[in-house]
């Protein structure tokens, strides 16, 4: 029985009783205890008996019987993703892949197959880097001769580099690669000048079948195929979009370059599915993705009640039927020429639903577009690895020994490894034939504004830090006691309670009455947010309790009655407003309409900055903290633009416009850091304001970059806003330690130490 929407797209129905008969045969061939005991760290004494099952069924010399299920032999290599091999591994420690029921498709398993299953991890890793090794040998820098007609714009040097190094890389094995330019520089013409190069000149020689399969292998159900397109995908973040297709109008000539945008929001016709194949681009977003991929998960949901049906249940038949076809997905059904994600460290985390979503999508050559391929520690590349399906380092166990220890063949190894599957190109190259900077743009000033917290300000941060330090001091305690280690943050449960008015709401206990982690980093944001305003812990807060606490302190009363006798109602909005801006209350502080330290000294600068008739950039990681800065720019009748998560992107591309291309528009902008943080061109300003310090150092820099980039014509002033004397320099620290990380695997320099961040950083933040 086959359900069917084209005659390119079929799912098929096996007979449920054959399926059982397949299974049966599996269990008498391949069930042995020898194979059983086959695990990572095991050492195997005679190996002949291990394998004696194995070779009855799979000899060389003979063919494959057919009724050999071979999921039996290859199985999930997400089996052991927690598998951590240290410095201590050698090569007993042993790669088996105990057989699994749900692996299907895998062809062309022979003798040999299994054999290559049977080394060490540590020998398949060098022996996949040398082979890498090898081929990059034939590759020539140097030649980046590479022009085409179809391209309006002269490339620049580092667009010709990445496009020498993309062909090459689309030669050899793995076929993918990681586009690392730094920001500003023109990736994604390098993207379409590869498509337009390749597209006439598609020589790799490859089996298709069997990169189709290595996805097929993270499914249950052989009920999914696929149709194959000659297009490249290229997802991107929704604020992007039109982006893409504006650099598509600027830089390719009329009709070189076939594309459509995928949105099965819009339509999803069989004619629109088959256009998606004989095109050039096929666009789509992360969002989009995320969704097909819910979607094939429900369709083999689907598939597999369909298939344990009965013939006299006719009645559900149909309905099923109609429920499959509705669910049945598009893009994870199609192997396409080439698959590019933009801004890949969207998938950074490898566990979430859209990494997941992204690691299925089918194509033999695939590409990752990021500035920052490292933002926190090395399992933000662990994820575009899995992506790329750069075997067999797509494997937890692979990548875990390759970048945890401390051996110095370990690390030549893993910069070498970089070196063959990454381009990086910076600011400051130097173009051989104009010797002058490829971002050949006005200066750009970075600079740190310190400021101080008040008097009130700090009593009130003080409170804070100490009563969340004593919470965080017991999650640290409880984690060292349950790995055998000691701290001093322990005397902190020792402590008296503290009648603390930050410690009342929001208190995250599990069930069992220890405190979450979760716990330790939504203290941590709470008190960061503090250095910037009051305002934005408010909810937390007890405002009966923190009165106590403060009762018989100093207090500027309000006399609203005095100010109603003597003004009208307006007069009274104003008194208050400028009562909050100069209060010198402890709860007033907490108020929108108070002015705390940071927000004045914004204000200065965003002064300076209008009077030279500069646009600028106020950002924040938090919109309730740009809502603060609305409110005053109201009051002032100051005109800005907000661009924010919150906005449709229509509206969003509208202001950026706005922001960019109106000489007489608003001066101002208030911008969500997040949102700042995906390919957009905001060259239109050249000051921008940092309120807020974010962990990932590489997120900032995303940030400024955006007023800092091709186009811009002005020279660019960026200011950090930091409070001195409280966790933010901390914060700082930390920044330093990741882009550290980040800079050494950008460069292939990484040093001995290679692992990531633990406990140990918790600790240094709250010096507990």
């Amino acid at each position: 029985m086959n359900i069917s929407r084209s005659n390119k797209r079929k799912r098929t129905i096996n007979d449920g009783n054959e399926k059982d008969e397949v299974d049966e045969r599996n269990s008498e061939n391949l069930n042995n205890n020898a194979v059983k005991k086959l695990r990572p760290g095991n050492v195997v004494e005679n190996m002949d008996i291990i394998l004696s099952p194995i070779k009855r069924e799979l000899d060389p010399e003979k063919k494959m019987d057919s009724s050999i299920n071979k999921e039996n032999i290859l199985g999930d290599d997400e089996e052991y993703t927690e598998s951590e091999y240290g410095p201590e591994s050698s090569s007993s420690d042993i790669e088996i892949i105990e057989p699994s029921n749900e692996i299907h498709n895998l062809l062309d398993l022979s003798y040999q197959n299994v054999l290559d299953s049977i080394i060490s991890v540590e020998e398949k890793t060098y022996r996949s880097i040398d082979a890498m090794l090898d081929d990059f040998k034939n590759f020539d820098e140097y030649n980046i001769k590479h022009e085409n007609s179809k391209i309006k714009t002269k490339l620049m040097y580092n667009q010709k580099k990445n496009l020498n190094f993309m062909i090459h890389r689309e030669r050899y094995e793995p076929y993918s690669g990681i586009l690392a330019d730094d920001m500003g520089l023109g990736k994604s013409l390098s993207i379409l000048a590869l498509v337009l190069h390749q597209k006439d000149n598609d020589f790799v020689d490859f089996d298709k079948k069997r990169f189709m399969d290595r996805n097929v292998a993270h499914l249950t159900n052989t009920f999914f195929s696929y149709v194959e397109s000659r297009a490249t995908l290229i997802v991107v973040p929704g604020i992007v979009l039109k982006q893409w297709q504006d650099e598509i109008k600027k830089h390719i000539k009329k009709s070189s370059l076939k594309y459509k945008v995928y949105d099965p929001r819009h339509t999803k016709t069989q004619c629109e599915i088959e256009d998606l194949l004989n095109i050039d681009i096929v666009f789509t977003t992360y969002d989009i993705v995320k969704a097909e991929y819910r979607k094939l998960l429900k369709y083999e949901t689907l598939m597999k009640k369909y298939h344990l049906l009965d013939e006299h249940e006719k009645d559900y038949v149909d309905i099923l039927k109609d429920e499959i076809v509705n669910n049945d997905p598009v893009l994870p059904g199609i192997f396409f020429r080439r698959v590019v994600l933009d801004e890949v460290h969207a998938i950074k985390r490898s566990t979430t639903l859209l990494a997941r979503s992204c690691h299925y999508l089918n194509g033999i050559r695939k590409w990752a577009i990021t500035g920052t391929p490292i933002q926190n520690s090395m399992n933000d590349l662990y994820s575009i690895i899995k992506f790329l399906k750069i075997s067999p380092f797509d494997m937890k166990t692979h990548f875990n020994f390759l970048t945890t220890g401390r051996s110095d063949r370990k690390v030549d190894y893993f910069n070498n490894f970089i070196k063959c599957i990454l381009i990086r190109n910076e600011k400051d190259l130097i173009d051989p034939e104009t010797h002058r900077p490829i971002l050949d743009v006005p200066t750009r000033n970075v600079s740190d504004v310190h400021v101080s917290l008040g008097g009130i300000e700090r009593r009130c941060y003080e409170r804070m830090y100490f009563g969340f330090r004593k919470r965080v001091a017991e999650v640290v305690d409880d984690i060292l006691e349950k790995k055998g280690k000691f701290g001093h943050a322990r005397r902190y449960k020792e402590d008296a309670d503290i009648l603390n008015p930050f410690l009342v709401k929001g208190q995250h206990i599990d069930e069992d009455g220890e405190i979450k982690m979760s716990l330790v980093l939504s203290l941590t944001t709470r008190l960061r947010q503090a250095c910037s305003h009051m305002h934005l812990v408010s909810k937390v807060v007890d405002m009966d309790r923190l009165n106590g606490v403060e009762r018989g302190e100093e207090v500027t009363e309000y006399d609203e009655e005095a100010i109603i006798s003597n003004n009208s109602t307006r007069d009274l909005e104003d008194e208050k407003e400028k009562y909050y801006a100069s209060a010198t209350s402890l709860s007033n502080v907490f108020s929108p309409f108070y002015q705390s330290p940071k927000v004045r000294a914004v204000l200065e600068k965003v002064k300076i900055a209008i009077m030279r008739k500069d646009k600028c950039i106020i950002v924040s990681q938090w919109t309730q903290m740009l809502d603060i800065f609305a409110k005053i720019f109201e009051k002032q009748k100051v005109p800005y633009l907000m661009i924010s998560g919150r906005d449709p992107i229509p509206i969003r591309d509208e202001r950026i416009d706005n922001l960019n291309n109106d000489p007489d528009g608003p001066k101002i902008c208030l911008l969500s850091l997040l949102a700042s943080g995906t390919g957009v061109n905001l060259t239109g300003a050249n000051h921008m304001f940092l309120v807020d310090l974010f962990w990932n150092p590489s997120v900032e820099k995303q940030c400024f970059d955006r007023i800092y980039r091709f186009g811009q014509t002005k020279e660019t002033f960026v200011y950090r806003f930091i409070c001195d004397s409280s966790i933010e320099e901390r914060v700082m620290e930390i920044q330093e330690k990741k882009n550290k990380l980040s800079m050494e695997v950008l460069h292939q320099k990484i040093k001995r130490s290679i692992n990531g961040y633990d406990i140990h950083d918790i600790r240094q933040l709250w010096k507990v």
